[in-house]
């Protein structure tokens, strides 16, 4: 049986790898959709991250569905995008840990 839910995910990961659809997520969230030209996609960042916890010696590994870097109004920002075909209870301990890990690269 066809897992709908994954294939869901695998096609907007892809629909949001697009600069130009990117940029419109980001323009509708932060202008009300209006098209602007302050937001400047610079790099996708690569989203699997790993590291080994100091106290306990644990190796975690995660991956986000979207990391880039992008210049807006000229100042440097990493916008991080999670999407869920689902309701996830625990999606905002799994920000946290993404973030976690970013910070420590």
């Amino acid at each position: 049986m066809t897992d709908f839910r994954n294939l869901f995910d695998i096609r907007i990961k892809n629909y949001f790898r697009h600069h130009n659809h990117f940029v419109d997520l980001l323009s509708v969230i932060l202008f009300n959709g209006r098209q602007d030209t302050r937001i400047r996609l610079i790099q996708y960042v690569p989203t699997v991250k790993s590291t080994v916890l100091l106290t306990t010696n644990e190796t975690i590994e995660r991956t986000r569905d979207h990391l880039t870097h992008v210049m807006i109004d000229g100042k440097h920002c990493y916008v991080g995008v999670e999407h869920q075909s689902y309701n996830d209870q625990t999606m905002f301990q799994r920000i946290m840990e993404y973030d976690y890990l970013d910070y420590l690269q």
